[in-house]
């Protein structure tokens, strides 16, 4: 039986009891499946399999130096926010910088590939002929990470880790992955993607990265998502037909999160023909949201900004907009 696999990787700040079976996507991925299960009153002829992928434990000790450090200076007691400098300001700003280091990000690159391959199996030599169908479910920083993984230049061989990152390119239909000494590209395997689901996401800081991108005067930019992204749509398209479903959503309180219509589609499909995203704003029924006329913009609502930005996966009203609209596509996708 032909499966729908939906893939999560989440953000800053996740933290599991049990690495080995992580649980932060659990109530949402369960109300994806109950809402496919509901819409489908005869016996579905698909599988819906739930694969969670886990970095949260890679950069914590770097991060715990680096508070120590804080805390151990005489001006530390003189600062305000000391509560949002060493909780969602270090998580983020340290995360970002421990992962383009070339080391912590390869050490999370082996990391997520370990993930893949508990969840997915082998992952070189995927069919895409299978009928099998991929939903990538992606986080805050764990959106950079996914797509800096698969489409970034930077990890090109020799670059450290580099086969781990082709390793996790395998897993998508369409995504060049190269091995050391290798000189060919393989594409033509890996499962093929049905819908893109962003949430609470700084992707745009792809477009600041690819600031100043290659021409002919310059050498190609290192952290360039494009010309892979772009090579990696045209064959999915070319295989499937269809502009591929990309759903950006966002609490109006989160800063982190960005709206990704028209970024994203200058950044790799300019004309619109390969991707449709879409960005919408989610409300998760809190006090603050109830009020928001009020205080928006306000320091009040700043103070509710962590809980706005790790609201998209465990709070009930959250993954009340969030849940159908990832299980529709999934019924709606076109059948391979």
């Amino acid at each position: 039986m032909a499966t729908d696999y939906v893939l999560f990787i989440h953000g800053v700040n996740t933290r599991e009891k049990n690495p080995e079976q992580p649980t932060y996507a659990d109530m949402l991925f369960d109300g994806i499946k109950n809402y496919v299960t509901q819409q489908n009153s005869r016996k579905p002829a698909r599988d819906l399999e739930k694969v969670a992928l886990y970095w949260g434990d890679v950069t914590v000790e770097e991060e715990n130096n680096l508070l120590e450090q804080y805390q151990g200076s005489d001006a530390w007691n003189g600062f305000w926010y000391k509560k949002l400098r060493s909780g969602m300001l270090l998580d983020f700003s340290g995360d970002i910088a421990l992962y383009m280091s070339r080391y912590v990000g390869a050490k999370v690159a082996q990391t997520l590939m370990g993930e893949a391959e508990r969840g997915l199996g082998i992952l070189h030599g995927l069919d895409p002929d299978t009928g099998d169908r991929l939903h990538l479910v992606a986080h805050s920083l764990g959106t950079v990470i996914l797509f800096d993984l698969f489409f970034s230049s930077r990890w090109l061989p020799p670059a450290p880790g580099s086969e781990y990152a082709m390793s996790l390119r395998d897993i998508v239909y369409g995504v060049e992955s190269k091995r050391q000494n290798i000189p060919e590209s393989d594409w033509s395997s890996g499962i093929c993607l049905a819908s893109i689901t962003t949430m609470g996401s700084p992707l745009g800081l792809f477009k600041l990265i690819d600031s100043g991108a290659s021409d002919q005067d310059r050498p190609e930019n290192t952290h360039d998502i494009t010309p892979h992204m772009q090579r990696m749509l045209k064959r999915l398209k070319d295989k499937l037909g269809g502009a591929l479903p990309w759903f950006n959503f966002a609490h109006p309180g989160d800063p982190i999160a960005c709206p990704l219509k028209p970024l994203i589609l200058t950044m790799v499909d300019p004309t619109g023909e390969y991707i449709a995203v879409k960005d919408i704003l989610v409300h998760t029924g809190g006090v603050l949201d109830g009020i928001s006329w009020l205080v928006r913009g306000t320091p009040i609502a700043l103070l509710n900004s962590g809980g706005a930005h790790h609201s998209y996966m465990s709070n009930k009203q959250a993954i009340k907009q969030i849940a159908p609209t990832i299980g529709q596509t999934i019924i709606n996708a076109a059948p391979r």
